[in-house]
């Protein structure tokens, strides 16, 4: 299995400064905006944050987190850009911008449309599509190996492929289910 460069570098990583860079990229800007407290404009990908709001967010001490950081712009995940003092909801702290290099949005929570199946479709749907691969084995397997087979063994592969057409008539009997 071949494994990315980037995953191997995420590898690398100690899971504090792993967790420390997961969080940076949820925080992080979707797309090109202006602060709303800071005025300050943030490309896309970044996050202006003070040490003491992650150290909040992962329940690590400032050190740890400035660590993290250090070690996360040295491995080229992030560029940190010092941005002084800047005044917000929780007062005048330093605040960093970070900006995460090669990112790539989490995907959004999604509601539960009406076309997607329920659990229990799902199961049925994965129950129908095994049973059907098991039936066509069993029938591939009859259909190569017939002569080889003594009147007995034929008996029972014929009982057996019998059980799952009938599992797959009780299981599929409703086949609007799985033509989504």
């Amino acid at each position: 299995m071949k494994v990315q460069p980037y995953q191997a570098k995420l590898d690398q990583l100690t899971p504090r400064e792993r967790q420390t860079y997961f969080e940076l990229v949820r925080l992080a800007a979707p797309e090109e905006m202006i602060h709303p407290e800071y005025q300050v404009l943030i490309p896309k990908g970044a996050c202006i944050i003070s040490y003491r709001q992650l150290e909040k967010y992962l329940d690590l001490t400032r050190s740890t987190i400035r660590r993290a950081l250090v070690r996360l712009a040295d491995r080229d995940f992030i560029e940190l850009t010092h941005l002084g003092q800047l005044k917000g909801k929780d007062g005048v702290h330093y605040r960093s911008m970070v900006k995460i290099k090669h990112y790539k949005p989490l995907p959004a929570h999604t509601e539960v449309s009406e076309q997607e199946p329920s659990l229990v479709e799902g199961l049925i749907k994965l129950e129908y599509d095994h049973l059907t691969q098991r039936f066509d084995s069993l029938q591939t397997y009859l259909a190569q190996n017939r002569t080889r087979l003594t009147l007995t063994e034929r008996a029972q592969l014929d009982r057996i492929i019998a059980a799952y057409q009938a599992a797959l008539n009780v299981v599929g009997s409703n086949k609007e289910t799985f033509q989504r």
